[in-house]
């Protein structure tokens, strides 16, 4: 087990303490995400370390580059939800800390989040453009959904001692922490994997997809090809070999 810190914690309650709730003006869906806010800690992990971390959680094989450049990014772009906190131990290993309970774990808050877009990229990769932005377009509208839904129905209210808390009757939880900031990160990082996606640029650039120009590679693949294809059709047409090695795709 990651080292415990022995700050005081505050238990979150079972259930609902009583006191007078006051409903919370205006609707959570409005809460700006630029209101939460990344912790600084987070870009001191490095992308060795990040890279290594999904392997080690099974996310990501050491084959799959191009995943893991992708979710290495989302791991420091992406805040982390209310009440955790990224930490290192004496040995400098990088662990996440709950500073309410104060449970430690090695893995990310965000764990299923990131296996949920994981899945996505690779999904998406394989789909033609037009499919791809129209699955995730599909994919946002439930996205946004779903976030809608978590967010509906809290309440503020106080204990008898005078402290704030949120509650939800309707579906029998309370906690310390402002809602959206422990709800909205799983949007924030959702969004953030979805705009990545749709940028072919960026796509391009981590090796996900070809580049739209060609890469010297492929295009000296695609030369070798056609001169074997010419050789193969020149035993049935002598003409053809010099028409096809005389095209523009083969020329130097």
């Amino acid at each position: 087990l990651p080292l415990r810190y022995t700050a005081t914690a505050m238990a979150t309650p079972a259930k609902p303490p009583e006191g007078d709730a006051e409903k919370m003006a205006g609707p959570w869906s409005r809460i700006s995400a630029e209101t939460i806010q990344v912790d600084e800690q987070l870009k001191t992990w490095t992308l060795e370390e990040r890279s290594q971390y999904l392997e080690n959680q099974g996310i990501v094989t050491a084959k799959q580059e191009q995943l893991s450049r992708f979710l290495s990014e989302l791991l420091v772009e992406c805040a982390l939800p209310a009440p955790w906190q990224f930490c290192r131990d004496e040995n400098k290993i990088v662990f996440f800390w709950n500073q309410n309970t104060n449970e430690t774990s090695w893995v990310h808050p965000l764990d299923l989040t990131l296996r949920e877009v994981a899945a996505v990229f690779l999904t998406c990769l394989q789909l033609p453009p037009v499919l791809r932005n129209q699955s995730l377009n599909a994919l946002q509208e439930s996205w946004e959904a779903s976030i809608a839904e978590l967010l509906l129905g809290w309440e503020q209210a106080e204990d008898e001692e005078g402290q704030k808390y949120f509650q939800n009757e309707s579906k029998g939880e309370s906690m310390w922490e402002h809602p959206s900031q422990v709800f909205l990160p799983i949007q924030n990082m959702k969004e953030y994997a979805l705009n990545r996606i749709r940028d072919l640029a960026y796509l391009e650039q981590i090796g996900a997809v070809p580049s739209k120009g060609g890469s010297k590679e492929v295009y000296q693949a695609l030369k070798t090809s056609k001169l074997k294809l010419a050789e193969h059709i020149s035993m049935l047409s002598p003409t053809s070999k010099t028409k096809l090695a005389a095209s523009p795709d083969t020329e130097e």
